[in-house]
């Protein structure tokens, strides 16, 4: 996370009767262990702050649902899955948890805090250098391929949720549209398009339960070719 990129870029989640921009910020106060620093983006659905672990002196990415106990069944199960998801990954390509509670009836969790901005924001640069842009995908592959094998699609993979460390190495966030293959459809409603448009497979826009791994590979596709 940084200053100018979040998890949330680009997020084009419509909560109906609520503005990102209307709720409280938390800065000063505790999580956990995790004293919220600095505010570093909003969303439809949450904030992500600059935090740091009062024993270990580590700084993390704390993201917060926004409505907390008012939060909608669909909400609460978009950001359990993400936690859930990304937890049961462990790969250098994916950006890790590192912890989950609740605060004042708001569930977040913690994890990796990523400096470099999102490959959005470097779109430009990895152009005029296509072999660094292709260095970049193949760790993002190597990743989304980690997640296949243990069942996991990510089904939102686009450049903003591709974040750089200091290092120029990707990791791959916001795993709140993530599916088991085995048959999960705690995110599924009819009706309902899942996904960024500008790189969505079809098959996704039409139907949010038939979608297969070859779903993330399209999306890898059409980043590759942005």
């Amino acid at each position: 996370m940084t200053g100018d990129h979040s998890t949330f870029e680009n997020d084009e989640t419509y909560v109906p009767g609520r503005s990102a921009e209307d709720a409280p910020s938390a800065v000063g106060l505790m999580c956990g262990d995790y004293e919220l620093l600095e505010e570093v983006a909003r969303g439809g659905m949450g904030v992500v702050y600059r935090a740091k672990h009062a024993v270990l002196q580590r700084e993390a990415a704390v993201k917060m649902i926004l409505s907390g106990r008012f939060s909608s069944a669909s909400e609460l199960q978009r950001f359990q899955v993400e936690a859930e998801a990304a937890a049961q990954l462990d790969h250098t390509a994916i950006v890790p948890i590192f912890d989950t509670g609740e605060h004042d009836g708001k569930a977040w969790y913690a994890m990796k805090y990523v400096s470099g901005g999102s490959l959005a924001q470097r779109m430009d640069e990895y152009r005029a250098d296509i072999r660094g842009g292709i260095a970049v995908l193949h760790r993002v592959t190597e990743g989304v391929h980690h997640a296949h094998q243990r069942g996991i699609l990510h089904r939102d993979l686009k450049p903003g949720n591709i974040l750089i460390d200091e290092s120029g190495d990707p990791l791959i966030t916001d795993l709140g549209l993530a599916k088991k293959t085995a048959a999960d459809s705690r995110l599924t409603e009819t009706g309902v398009i899942i996904g960024t448009p500008a790189y969505m497979p079809p098959e996704q826009a039409g139907s949010a339960t038939n979608v297969t791994t070859a779903a993330d590979i399209y999306s890898l596709g059409a980043i590759m070719y942005d």
